[in-house]
């Protein structure tokens, strides 16, 4: 089975990145979004949620709070019909895929997820979130089959002990671990095998999420092989040396000579399967999957290919990839909601737009 990948050509760019089916978007909207796109063709949010895992490497602390932004609390936050009312909207702007992640564990609510996606009507953009995978069971991946939304699930170890550690924590109070069964020569959750099972000859729209880590580093090409004999993609990536993971610095961030190494190592292992990597340094250089396109596109207005709202006032915020002078912490601060506290995500790209554009 061939592994999902993100291709795309032209006098810039000429890529071929591990992916998933919402994120193989098709050249010609590339081609228009590069000329003169208004909006972008990724557009990603939060839902406000907590969680139930407690990944040493968290930026969230497990959904607690997040360091890495001073956000503004008079704003609004986001809710349900919010969220429904982006998704509608953005479909009929051109957006061609929405990320709706959280700030905790998206699927700690199945019922909620599914409802905000019902809610929001008949579409054609394709919804993704990520998962920890642990309310994952026959019934939900059916529903979420059904809804056509892509599921990248956390895996960071083939050592189910490892892997349990890494994402419930080593003082584990509660005891927590997944249902570990054999798939493919290898122990892994439960829920990642009936994920494969239940999407069948869908499974272009499951990836497998990994970080790397100090715990995981001498495996992680291990990982990325057995994920590839499966013909589904690892979205692998660093750990970005802000906030929260910051904060715990030598307990999860890797050597840095090993991680030099494993970079050289990684580049290697995806050209003997036909992955091409940017020819430039990009400025996100992070992610080893379709991201590394994502994160770095910009058309030749300079708006981003990708953007993210804040679930806290929709605020826009980047990875700098765009150097911007709005969203928290500055004086101008632009949110989803208009002057009549309604969600307009028309006027919201184009007074980013115009910022981006104003310089």
């Amino acid at each position: 089975m061939a592994i999902p990948s993100l291709k795309y050509r032209n006098k810039d760019w000429n890529i071929n990145l591990p992916s998933i089916r919402a994120y193989n978007f098709d050249k010609k909207y590339i081609d228009s979004f590069i000329e003169d796109g208004s909006v972008p063709l990724d557009f990603d949010t939060n839902l406000i949620d907590g969680c139930n895992a407690n990944c040493k490497y968290c930026a969230t602390q497990g959904g607690k709070s997040d360091v890495r932004f001073h956000y503004d609390n008079s704003l609004s936050r986001l809710t349900n019909k919010n969220i429904s009312e982006m998704i509608q909207q953005l479909n009929l702007l051109g957006t061609k895929t929405f990320f709706l992640c959280s700030n905790g564990e998206p699927l700690l609510n199945p019922k909620r997820f599914l409802n905000i996606l019902d809610e929001a009507g008949d579409k054609e953009i394709n919804i993704v979130t990520y998962t920890n995978g642990t309310t994952l069971n026959r019934n939900i991946l059916r529903e979420l089959n059904k809804r056509k939304v892509n599921l990248v699930m956390k895996l960071e170890s083939l050592n189910p002990r490892k892997n349990d550690e890494i994402i419930f924590g080593k003082n584990n109070p509660k005891n927590k671990s997944y249902d570990y069964s054999n798939f493919n020569n290898q122990k892994i959750p439960r829920g990642i095998i009936e994920a494969f099972e239940i999407y069948g000859s869908d499974s272009d729209c499951l990836g497998i999420e990994t970080m790397i880590l100090k715990d995981n580093i001498d495996e992680v090409i291990d990982i990325r092989n057995w994920i590839y004999e499966l013909g589904s993609s690892q979205f692998l990536k660093h750990l970005y040396p802000l906030g929260y993971t910051k904060l715990r610095g030598e307990e999860v961030m890797p050597d840095n000579k090993k991680e030099k190494d494993l970079v050289q190592k990684i580049i290697d292992f995806d050209s003997n399967h036909g992955f091409i990597y940017p020819s430039f340094q990009t400025p996100d250089h992070f992610s080893y999957d379709a991201r590394r396109f994502m994160n770095n596109c910009v058309n030749i207005q300079g708006f981003p290919f990708r953007m993210f709202a804040h679930e806290i006032g929709g605020v826009y915020h980047s990875s700098q990839i765009v150097s911007t002078r709005f969203g928290f912490e500055t004086d101008k601060v632009i949110s989803v909601f208009d002057s009549e506290g309604k969600v307009n995500m028309k006027e919201y790209f184009d007074k980013i737009g115009e910022q981006i554009k104003n310089g």
